[in-house]
């Protein structure tokens, strides 16, 4: 990620006072420059991650801001990453005018956009330093329940699975994963699942040490 745009995520937050901004953009710079060093991608959920001990209001605005920054389709349905660890991610769907159906329930076709979203963030945050591309060549969705309420799509991600399609991608640059992603509503009820099997392609960088 470059300056610039870690400073445009910062600016856009004003619950964060002037002081702690100057003193996020330079940590940013200082970690990322380390990171990168030794090989590590730096992404702004993994700078988010970092200050949520400092500031968890400021650690999900972070969040929120470079998923809206990168995919302007998610902004318009309001959709934000409420969590995103080494192995969970959990995006929420606003129970809102522009997600709902005539029958004012939230559109099935937006639940698929919320998992896919928390699927890649997910895999970015463990990507290797330099590109990733990941392509959906399948997807799968039932639903349980009537979609009544905001929703929160949620992804488990095994250690054991990560280590398998990482290695793939160091040793091929290509890897296929299956991807669970459960939805849930206010009340914490599973009102639906998706399954995705994504294609993910990674170009190493330039200066990035070969395996």
């Amino acid at each position: 990620m470059t300056e610039q745009r870690m400073t445009t995520l910062i600016s856009r937050a004003p619950f964060m006072p002037l002081l702690f901004k100057k003193n996020l953009a330079k940590a940013e710079t200082e970690i990322r420059r380390w990171l990168q060093d030794r090989g590590v991608q730096f992404s702004p959920a993994d700078f988010a991650a970092l200050i949520e001990n400092i500031s968890p209001a400021a650690s999900q605005g972070v969040l929120s801001y470079a998923l809206d920054f990168i995919r302007p389709l998610a902004v318009g349905m309001g959709l934000k990453i409420a969590r995103l660890s080494d192995t969970q991610v959990e995006v929420t769907i606003p129970f809102r005018t522009k997600n709902l159906t005539e029958n004012q329930e939230i559109d099935e076709s937006v639940c698929p956009t919320a998992a896919i979203e928390g699927a890649r963030n997910l895999w970015r945050r463990h990507a290797p330093l330099g590109h990733l591309e990941i392509r959906v060549l399948e997807l799968r969705f039932k639903k349980h329940r009537r979609l009544e309420m905001s929703c929160r799509a949620r992804m488990e991600l095994s250690e054991p699975m990560r280590e398998k399609v990482l290695a793939q991608l160091r040793r091929q640059r290509l890897s296929e994963c299956e991807n669970n992603i459960a939805l849930f509503d206010d009340k914490d009820q599973k009102v639906a699942e998706i399954s995705a099997r994504l294609e993910l392609k990674w170009t190493p960088a330039l200066n990035s040490t070969k395996d």
